[in-house]
């Protein structure tokens, strides 16, 4: 059970972003209740067990799904780390007023999907692979495919683990567009990805891969402000999801652990290897930011020039979280998604 000290209790932030915005994360909020008010579902899937030192817990994974009538086709819609289904909710009710189906998931580890270390707050995954394992049930067995078209749009981390799954073998479900926005094809360290990888794997060795990473630790809303934040220039967008999360605190996660790091590393050698971006038929836009800081926009380029067939189109001035970004550039990226629906 998570703390609620770091729900309602926390004061309001006095930074003149959030005062100036404060409507409008308001209003961001809201969205978010009549959003999930009209879902038709929200449930949970088993996605095997929780491995980690021989643990039988169950991983349950938390879904949602939404329907309009006479649906033109169904998205998938899959957050980045950190994130959750709520945080996404203009987005989705953008595709519904589009008129498709969305369904939605918490990645394993955060959001209501089940955490799996004691600490709830740090980010782990035994392996990126996991992930594509959990995309991958959710596509196959558990999202209810109506219309014509079937797509799926992902963020950062949802990108690589998505991907992940796409490398799987077996599916059973196609796509007809596979969307990928500030795509984690290779995080973003302060090291060389030699030095990263020697210490990461040195890490997971000598049993340290529970342990928070360098610079790591449990969120702390009192902290963040928009003056730093690399994610979005909108404040009113940035603030929206701080202020819902300081209403359900139990959404929060904190920093990435070792074992989480030596996993995205070995992951992104695996998903570069020759062949392997190759292999992937699907059509795919790539969506970059002008000022990406996050992951390395060189990996997004790399993998873009590797597809098949792809288009990548960069936004400015944008950051992380194009479908968080400001009106112009938000409205731009929706509306360049829609036309290749």
């Amino acid at each position: 059970q998570m703390s609620s000290a770091l729900a309602s209790a926390l004061p309001l932030p006095s930074e003149q972003s959030f005062i100036d915005n404060r409507a409008k994360a308001e209003a961001f909020v809201a969205r978010i209740d009549r959003v999930m008010r009209r879902a038709s579902g929200v449930e949970k899937f088993f996605a095997g067990h929780h491995h980690e030192q021989g643990s039988s817990r169950r991983v349950e994974i938390r879904f949602a799904s939404w329907e309009v009538a006479q649906p033109k086709g169904t998205i998938v819609l899959l957050g980045g780390r950190t994130e959750y289904i709520e945080k996404h909710a203009e987005t989705i009710e953008r595709l519904l007023a589009a008129g498709y189906d969305v369904w939605s998931m918490d990645w394993r580890g955060q959001g209501r999907s089940t955490r799996l270390l004691e600490n709830p707050y740090k980010g782990f995954v035994r392996s990126m692979v996991d992930f594509g394992e959990d995309v991958r049930i959710f596509c196959d067995r558990i999202v209810r495919w109506r219309g014509d078209f079937r797509g799926v749009i992902a963020h950062s981390m949802g990108c690589h683990g998505l991907t992940r799954g796409l490398l799987l073998p077996g599916w059973e479900t196609s796509f007809d567009l596979v969307v990928l926005s500030g795509a984690m094809m290779q995080i973003n360290l302060p090291l060389s990805p030699g030095v990263a990888r020697l210490l990461s794997g040195s890490a997971d060795r000598v049993g340290l891969d529970h342990a928070y990473g360098p610079g790591q630790d449990d969120p702390d809303l009192a902290t963040e402000t928009f003056a730093e934040n690399s994610v979005t220039l909108d404040p009113g967008r940035y603030w929206g999801p701080w202020l819902y999360e300081r209403q359900n605190p139990d959404l929060l996660l904190g920093g990435v652990t070792w074992g989480w790091l030596a996993a995205a590393i070995g992951s992104t050698e695996y998903i570069f290897a020759p062949g392997r971006p190759e292999s992937l038929a699907y059509r795919h836009l790539m969506l970059l930011g002008s000022d990406e800081t996050v992951v390395l926009p060189e990996a997004i380029r790399a993998w873009h020039q590797r597809l098949p067939n792809s288009e990548l189109i960069e936004y400015a001035p944008s950051r992380h979280e194009i479908l968080h970004e400001s009106d112009a550039v938000y409205e731009k990226a929706i509306a360049d998604i829609l036309a290749r629906l």
